[in-house]
């Protein structure tokens, strides 16, 4: 592949919703978990023209997959540490609700 036929494009990532819902395990136990709407949107004009786009739903391991592939494949960037997991009021040791919209933004 010669250079002029590389190139980077631009890539819009953001995650617009969150919802909770329940599933089966591998142990085939009923789970609940929070699942996070991710949008994509590719920007290839000079003008800054959105012209694909892709959703999909993800749980909160894929990002921690990712992050781990990201370490062990490019150690010479910095990847940011994920937001916890359950939000915990920690003088307490009780986990609330993990749909709070104040601990859902933040995460």
């Amino acid at each position: 592949m010669t250079e002029s036929n590389f190139s980077l494009k631009k890539i819009e990532i953001s995650v617009s919703e969150a919802e909770k819902r329940t599933g089966r395990n591998a142990m085939n136990m009923q789970e609940t978990y929070t699942a996070y709407l991710i949008e994509t949107r590719s920007v290839e004009h000079s003008d800054g023209q959105s012209v694909l786009t892709d959703s999909l739903w993800r749980r909160c391991s894929a990002f921690e997959w990712l992050r781990n592939y990201l370490l062990v494949y490019y150690p010479h960037i910095v990847v940011p540490p994920l937001p916890e997991k359950r939000a915990e009021f920690v003088w307490h040791k009780l986990s609330a609700d993990n749909m709070d919209p104040d601990f859902v933004e933040r995460r």
